[in-house]
């Protein structure tokens, strides 16, 4: 077999393995988001007379997120945004419109979001009603287990109008409270190392020893999912 013989019978094999390889693949699923057909939602109509001072929202673009109704439907790939203040979910319609959540969603976990210098998921959830009901509490998940590490979000704003200025100047504040969520549903707020330990009971002295090895000051979200991955590691 010569030379051009044996090249054109290798070109043979890599055409037909290509051939076999592309049938093998799975179909991508293309097409309107399904959320954009189930969702029940009213347009966004913003009317904004004053200046604002900080953000009623979690953060304050459009971010991929993975919604899960209240009535445990579950849809990917949402670009949403959550106003805290309002318990508002907006999200961004097919033809890109803004639009407002009316139907009741239990959690929306934001695929990546930076967080103390760290590029990661983050996940806000109701416990009772869902976060797009008024005045719910809306909770971030920091870590999960036996004890749940939960801290609330809440934002209040004040307004102020100087002297000669023609709009009011909307200063929004930003309230966060840590929360330990218990395998049998008690909800209990603690603030700082101490009161933390107190929840942990027979644990305390294992976990507080952890805490000293490794110097945590418990002061950070990221400080408390060390310990709570931890706790929920040694049960």
């Amino acid at each position: 077999m010569n030379m051009r013989v044996k090249l054109l019978f290798l070109l043979l094999i890599l055409i037909e393995s290509i051939d076999l390889s592309a049938q093998s693949r799975t179909p991508v699923e293309s097409g309107p988001n399904p959320f954009w057909a189930d969702q029940s939602g009213r347009p966004l109509y913003l009317q904004e007379n004053y200046v604002a001072d900080g953000s009623p929202y979690f953060r304050d673009q459009y971010d991929l997120a993975e919604i899960t109704t209240v009535d445990g439907k579950v849809y990917k790939d949402v670009q949403v945004k959550v106003n805290i203040m309002e318990n508002l979910v907006l999200y961004l319609a097919e033809d890109n419109k803004e639009m407002i959540s009316t139907s009741a969603i239990k959690r929306i976990k934001f695929y990546n979001v930076i967080s103390e210098d760290r590029l990661g998921a983050a996940v806000l959830e109701s416990l009772d009603g869902g976060l797009n009901r008024s005045k719910t509490p809306i909770y971030q998940l920091l870590d999960s287990g036996a004890y749940t590490l939960l801290k609330k979000i809440a934002v209040t704003y004040r307004d102020n109008k100087g002297y000669g200025q023609s709009l009011v100047t909307r200063t929004f504040e930003t309230k966060e409270t840590y929360y330990c969520l218990l395998t049998d549903g008690e909800l209990v707020k603690f603030k700082g190392k101490e009161a933390m330990l107190d929840i942990f009971g027979l644990k305390r002295n294992k976990v507080e020893a952890y805490i000293d090895k490794n110097d945590l000051k418990c002061r950070t979200d990221k400080d408390f999912q060390k310990v709570f991955q931890y706790l929920n590691s040694i049960l």
